[in-house]
């Protein structure tokens, strides 16, 4: 709980120094993404996608990646463990 608290709220922190324009499309990795990965709304402004935190942007959307992963698998550990209880079984 603790891990994936910090890592979404380092990353969300990241994300909201990011400037403003700078956009998917200024992660490499971001067309592995599908339509996520198209631009749009977040195209790049002039000048702005080497400012300030704008490289920050891939690994914050990594650690937020990974903090829903670390949800959903705790969330189905403890969904198991308590699938006795909701089906009247215990």
């Amino acid at each position: 709980g603790k891990v994936k608290a910090a890592l979404t709220m380092i990353s969300l922190t990241i994300m909201l120094l990011v400037p403003e324009g700078v956009g998917l499309e200024t992660v490499s990795w971001a067309k592995f993404l599908g339509p996520l990965g198209v631009g749009g709304a977040g195209n790049i402004a002039e000048g702005v996608a080497n400012a300030g935190w704008s490289f920050m942007l891939g690994p914050s959307l990594l650690m937020l990646f990974a903090s829903a992963i670390i949800t959903v698998t705790s969330g189905s550990v403890y969904f198991r463990a308590a699938l006795p209880v909701l089906l009247g079984k215990e």
